[in-house]
Formats: C-alpha cells, sequence, structure tokens
C-alpha cells in the first residue's frame, strides 16, 4: 500500500450560514419562491467554480487530454469504461450535486455516498486522491500479463493492452506528484464568489419583497472538506 501525506480533502460539502436578518426576512416574506432563489444562487455560483477546477485539471493533461483508451481484449478489468489522462479522468468525475435544499456537495464519486472515494482506476488505485495528493513510490505487487496501456503510451503506439514486462521488471511505480488541489480550489473560490456576490442577492430579494435590504450583510456560505489528512491513495 502506497500513502498520501498532506491533508487535501476529496469532496466539500457547502451550505447556507442563515445569520442575516435581511436574508431571513427576504425568505420569510416571499416564502418558498425566496428560498428556491437562495439555492438557485448557491448551485450557480459553486458550479461556475467546478467548470474553471475542470478545465485547469484538463490543462495539465496537456496534449494527451483528448486521449481515450479503448477496451482492450485479454486485459484485466478491460470492460470497464475507456480511459485517458488521470487529469482528465477526475475532470470528467467533477461535479456539483444536490443534497438538499441550500446544501450541495463537490465530489467525483459515483454518487454521494462514493464521495470521499471519489474515482477508482482500473487496479484499484484512488485517482481523485492521487490527482489532489500525490502518490509516493510503491510496489506493483502481482501484475497479470497484460495491463491496459496508459493515454500515453497509446498515443505513442496505438496500443490499448500491453504487455507488464517492464513494469514486473521494475517492480516500483514512480510515484505521483503532478498534483493539484482541485477541492481546496472549488471551496476557497466558490465560498469568495457567494461573499461577494451576496449583498447584490439580498438587495434584490427585498426589492421584490417590497422592503428596503439595504445595509451590512454577513451572509455567507459554510462548506467542509472531507477526505482529509492520511488517506490512502491504493485499494478500495
Amino acid at each position: 500500500m502506497a500513502q498520501t501525506y498532506n491533508r487535501r480533502g476529496s469532496y466539500a460539502s457547502f451550505s447556507l450560514n442563515h445569520n442575516d436578518q435581511l436574508l431571513r426576512k427576504a425568505i420569510q416574506l416571499l416564502g418558498r419562491k425566496g428560498s428556491q432563489s437562495v439555492d438557485a444562487f448557491m448551485r450557480m455560483v459553486i458550479n461556475e467554480q467546478v467548470e474553471e477546477a475542470k478545465k485547469m485539471l484538463k490543462r495539465m493533461s496537456g496534449s494527451l487530454v483528448n486521449v481515450r483508451v479503448p477496451k482492450a481484449k485479454g486485459v484485466f478489468n478491460s470492460k470497464r469504461a475507456s480511459r485517458g489522462p488521470i487529469h482528465s479522468v477526475v475532470a470528467d468525475a467533477l461535479k456539483n450535486e444536490r443534497v438538499k435544499n441550500k446544501e450541495y456537495r463537490v465530489h467525483t464519486g459515483k454518487t454521494l455516498r462514493e464521495a470521499e472515494k471519489g474515482v477508482i482506476g482500473q487496479r484499484g488505485g484512488k485517482l481523485s486522491h492521487i490527482v489532489a495528493k500525490g502518490i509516493d513510490p510503491f510496489s506493483y505487487g502481482k501484475l497479470p500479463m497484460l495491463v491496459m496501456s496508459s493515454a500515453g503510451w497509446y498515443s505513442k503506439h496505438g496500443v490499448a493492452g500491453w504487455a507488464s514486462t517492464g513494469m514486473r521488471m521494475r517492480r516500483q511505480h514512480p510515484g505521483f506528484y503532478h498534483t493539484f488541489d482541485y477541492i481546496g480550489y472549488v471551496d476557497k473560490t466558490a465560498r469568495a464568489k457567494f461573499a461577494a456576490s451576496a449583498p447584490n442577492l439580498i438587495y434584490m430579494l427585498g426589492v421584490e419583497a417590497g422592503f428596503s435590504a439595504q445595509g451590512s450583510v454577513k451572509t455567507s456560505m459554510k462548506s467542509r472538506v472531507g477526505g482529509q489528512g492520511l488517506m490512502l491513495a491504493r485499494g478500495v
């Protein structure tokens, strides 16, 4: 097992901190419509930052960004969907999912329950954690005779499955350090964008509710980053 040693997370949960009297008054007067407006605004702000993070991840794939390795006959776990470079795989999985009214979670899992786990690679690697945290060199262990080619190898040779002879001779993966704290980026920028835009949101809701909503605004979007600390980067 190889481990990661920084404290970056694998998902972020966002919720609204109802500590502003003007916002509470507007929502109360507008009822369901006011609550839905705030919910939609939260979703928009978070979605924008998720899209930016996806773009940044894909840029890290460089010239391989659009390469996808197809299924390969005789390769272990080759029935899984085609894959590309690790940054693009994580970018494609990154999403903002609504948990309930005014509560969202940004993650890369197949479902909310798998938010902390994220994307799992062909041989059990926690790809979402590896991209965020990196991974130190580790022993390959027992390998099948044929393995799925990397995006780089496939781009160069056009072969989806390749003999694992070289990997078995080296015995050890060199590690991965081309990382990006994409969850941290979304967390920081989404909260900042929401805080900067909250006064305008409250003003517009106040106007619609029929009162002046000018004054000191203290509304903020709370967040909690999960999947932090010492994490196993391989194995489910």
